[in-house]
């Protein structure tokens, strides 16, 4: 969400907002130019920032898993053929070592 002004952000809630990690920085709130717009100290009396909350995938908690967008079925199929041929290899390996080992 783009603010208008730190007015805005910090009506909402929002302060610190760190370039390059914020997906709500912007530039016109930097004053000082230190990468970190809408900053705290300017923030007004009684100010209380709330929980950034994102629907972006970067700030998903780390126990769900990406969405890659690949069917559900070749996926499964991909992992079964990577599987079987972890098989075979060990299994072609385990023969040719039988017989060198005679």
């Amino acid at each position: 969400m783009a603010y208008a002004n730190c007015a805005a952000a910090y009506k909402v809630g929002r302060a610190e907002l760190v370039k390059g990690t914020d997906p709500d920085y912007f530039a016109a709130g930097d004053a000082d130019s230190d990468g970190i717009a809408c900053e705290l100290a300017n923030a007004p009396a009684g100010f209380v920032a709330k929980p950034y909350a994102s629907t972006s995938p970067s700030t998903k908690p780390a126990d769900e898993l990406p969405v890659t967008g690949a069917p559900a079925g070749m996926v499964i199929g991909l992992a079964l053929a990577l599987l079987l041929l972890g098989v075979a290899i060990l299994s072609v390996t385990s023969k040719r070592y039988r017989a060198a080992h005679k």
